[in-house]
């Protein structure tokens, strides 16, 4: 009765679509067409957005982050597979043409399978923990190229908002020095200067135009990169950068375990030895539940079905598990190594930020007295034109003296924004800092 339904469905799924012979190749013919098999995927995945005009447009912007989110959901997938090898393992298979050539028993064969894992000795439970610290993983990767796509946005407004700084100083001053230099000229033509004073004073203002020039490159160059995370111009953003000093005043030493680059360090650690515990739980074998179902249809067969337990296990490999087992192991030492490499890394980078913020503060408080200084120079000598005491020549040299002090003064604060970012992004603090919102998966 079972070899004739059998038979009867087989038979029907065929002759319904045609000629049976026509329809079987169609069938194989298309099976091989590439081109009919979809490969359009199910997972959904958020677009790119910038629309805040916050630090969220560089999360929800970048094509290196959402990558960074999709890892994770690879990885959890990657964990849903591995829990899959303790439920039900079911399939089939149809044979058709010679069972036997002894016997002569020709015909189809229709068989069922189902297995079920009874203990593997530890094996899946070692992958599932494997694929959980892969997870973690991700998870950190994630969070390590947020803060550096969080970095990057943050240095480029920076840079953007000192290069315009230097070029309003770089005007003003142009401003001011232009009347100075007319007035050399006039003197030069009059015979009272000599030709080199006034190729002096022309030469440094045309210094002023140069640095102009070149921070209006760098101003360019930062508006690259922060269009390409908030698809905005700089001054349209509603961001602020002067509450930089007092979030990192709040700031102790890093610890390593703060800093993301450690802590993936730490989880790449944990990682080998999940690989070399699973590897070792796999010398072990497994025992399987399985039960086989023959359903024939040819006359001198028989329905047959099997159940028992099976048990497997490798006895020789030529020693190939013990030399895996040393090379994981020494992929466990690497690893080890990698988190005193990190932990020094981080270590050392927070104490050389924050002597150097030592450095640059202290020459910000110096700069600042020469400046006063300059500047009550500069107005007892306009005094002293006024009554033909001093030169415009020597007048000119104060206002570019002061000029450079007040462009360094504004490039120290550009670098003291500068380390107290990279201070917070050493911590891990830098999302807290800027306020984005995370990965989903990241929220708790």
């Amino acid at each position: 009765m079972y070899r004739f339904y059998l038979l009867f469905f087989v038979l029907s799924v065929l002759i319904s679509c045609g000629s049976l012979k026509q329809d079987f190749e169609g069938v194989l013919e298309k099976s091989n067409d590439l081109s009919e098999v979809d490969l359009a995927p199910n997972l959904p995945v958020r677009a790119l957005s910038a629309d805040t005009k916050t630090w969220n447009d560089v999360v929800t912007n970048s094509p290196e982050i959402l990558a960074a989110e999709i890892a994770i959901l690879d990885a959890q997938r990657e964990a849903e597979i591995v829990a899959t090898a303790k439920g039900l393992q079911v399939n089939s298979t149809i044979q058709a043409g010679s069972m036997s050539l002894v016997d002569e028993k020709n015909g189809m064969l229709g068989s069922l399978n189902i297995d079920k894992l009874v203990t593997d000795f530890g094996q899946t439970d070692a992958r599932t923990l494997q694929a959980n610290v892969n997870i973690e993983i991700a998870k950190l990767n994630y969070l390590s190229v947020v803060e550096k796509q969080l970095l990057t946005a943050g240095l480029a407004l920076n840079a953007w908002e000192s290069g315009y700084e230097v070029i309003n100083l770089t005007f003003s001053k142009q401003v001011l020095a232009e009347p100075l230099i007319e007035n050399l000229r006039r003197l030069a033509v009059a015979g009272q200067i000599d030709a080199i004073q006034l190729a002096a004073a022309e030469q440094q203002f045309a210094q002023l135009e140069l640095t102009k020039v070149r921070s209006m490159e760098a101003v360019k160059k930062a508006e690259i990169i922060i269009n390409k995370f908030f698809n905005k111009t700089p001054d349209q953003l509603k961001i602020d950068l002067q509450e930089l000093e007092n979030f990192t005043s709040k700031l102790s030493k890093t610890k390593p375990i703060q800093s993301v680059t450690y802590r993936i360090a730490q989880q790449r650690k944990a990682a080998a030895d999940m690989t070399l515990l699973v590897h070792k739980t796999s010398d072990k074998g497994s025992i399987v539940a399985r039960s086989k179902l023959d359903v024939p249809a040819a006359d001198n067969m028989e329905t047959d079905a099997t159940v028992g337990i099976v048990y497997s296990k490798i006895l020789r490999d030529g020693g190939r598990h013990e030399k895996i087992t040393n090379q994981l192991e020494a992929k466990i030492r690497l690893a080890e190594a990698d988190m005193l490499s990190a932990m020094v890394e981080v270590k050392s980078k927070d104490a050389d930020l924050r002597a150097v913020k030592t450095i640059v503060k202290s020459a910000n408080a110096l700069r600042m007295d020469l400046i006063n200084n300059l500047q009550d120079q500069i107005s007892q000598l306009e005094d002293q034109l006024a009554i033909g005491t001093t030169s415009f020549n020597e007048l000119l040299s104060s206002h570019i003296e002061l000029y450079q002090l007040q462009r360094e003064e504004i490039e120290s604060f550009s670098e003291l924004r500068r380390i107290n970012l990279e201070l917070i992004a050493v911590s891990g603090r830098l999302p807290e800092f800027m306020n984005v919102r995370l990965f989903k998966d990241l929220e708790n």
